[in-house]
């Protein structure tokens, strides 16, 4: 199983407060509140046997029609995140997440408050 896949089965199984996770945006009419995820970046790193470990870093935008509800949702993906190793064979890779930064925002033509939350992620295919 690929690495977003389980990413995905964690953001639903452990924020939940969310009523939706979305995969790259958040669309027109969104059940809310709502979680976010898509990769923003990280190369591949190589070894003399071939690749190694893909450090990848994730953001995951907790959306809400108030401030606090989406910190709220925020620190449940932190908590969900934060450190998280699976080294239980559920996937093909093993990773582990480290929480790099968070934001407050407001987007004022949705009129929704957002927070999100950047993960770097080391993966070893």
């Amino acid at each position: 199983m690929a690495f977003v896949t389980g990413l995905y089965a964690r953001l639903v199984a452990q924020v939940s407060s969310a009523k939706a996770v979305y995969p790259l945006r958040l669309p027109e009419d969104p059940e809310l509140p709502a979680v976010v995820y898509q990769q923003v970046g990280g190369p591949r790193d190589y070894s003399h046997d071939g690749e190694a470990f893909t450090n990848a870093r994730w953001q995951i935008t907790t959306w809400a029609e108030t401030y606090l509800e989406a910190k709220a949702l925020a620190e449940e993906v932190v908590a969900a995140l934060s450190a998280w190793d699976d080294t239980s064979g559920t996937y093909v890779a093993r990773s582990v997440t480290f929480i790099t930064n968070e934001i407050d925002l407001y987007d004022a033509d949705a009129e929704l408050f957002y927070v999100p939350v950047e993960a770097q992620v080391s993966v070893k295919p």
